[in-house]
């Protein structure tokens, strides 16, 4: 497979992935942003369970955003962990998180996904009816970062435009800004 050819900036982009990666190096988006694993859920019914091994507390990896996380696990534990075992559920729930403060993408995931019931209780029926306020991205950073990794998705590495997308979600200006600080050159080049 031939390289591509060396493009001016890219000089940049390998000292930026570089910084970037170095803030990634924990194995879950949660230990990247500093949100560590989420607190074990006490149902309504009484019933706690412990956090899965991938951190999630009701089967559904955590949302980036503690806010949000905290008003799902509050609302939507039972709908999160039957949509957990359907693939096609736990697809679109993570479409609708990589859209970020983009409400025109997440309304093309919701459309995307609405014939799966599971996700159709889960995203539509619970969480944008229960949590919609606690999960938007509404940080002025945040959003400016998730235009910044959306102009440079092309030059970016695949791993640091997830943390990007993961970092946007979740809406804490502090951990946008750092990042934002790392790829905005990258951004300013029009990717």
């Amino acid at each position: 497979m031939l390289a591509p050819p060396e493009r001016p900036g890219r000089r940049r982009l390998g000292v930026a992935a570089s910084a970037l990666l170095s803030l990634v190096a924990a194995p879950t988006c949660a230990n990247v942003l500093g949100l560590g694993n989420p607190a074990t859920l006490a149902d309504g019914g009484g019933v706690s369970e412990a956090a899965p091994p991938d951190g999630g507390s009701c089967a559904l990896k955590p949302h980036p955003n503690p806010n949000c996380q905290a008003c799902l696990e509050s609302n939507c534990c039972a709908l999160a962990m039957t949509c957990n075992e359907d693939p096609a559920c736990v697809s679109g729930v993570d479409c609708t998180i990589d859209c970020g403060p983009n409400l025109s993408c997440v309304n093309d995931c919701f459309t995307m996904y609405k014939t799966n019931a599971a996700f159709g209780a889960y995203a539509e029926t619970c969480a944008a009816s229960a949590c919609a306020q606690q999960c938007v991205v509404d940080n002025p950073t945040c959003k400016t970062l998730y235009a910044c990794c959306q102009a440079a998705k092309s030059t970016l590495e695949a791993a640091i435009f997830a943390t990007c997308q993961m970092t946007v979600a979740s809406d804490e200006p502090t951990n946008c800004q750092t990042i934002l600080d790392t790829v905005q050159g990258l951004c300013a080049d029009g990717g």
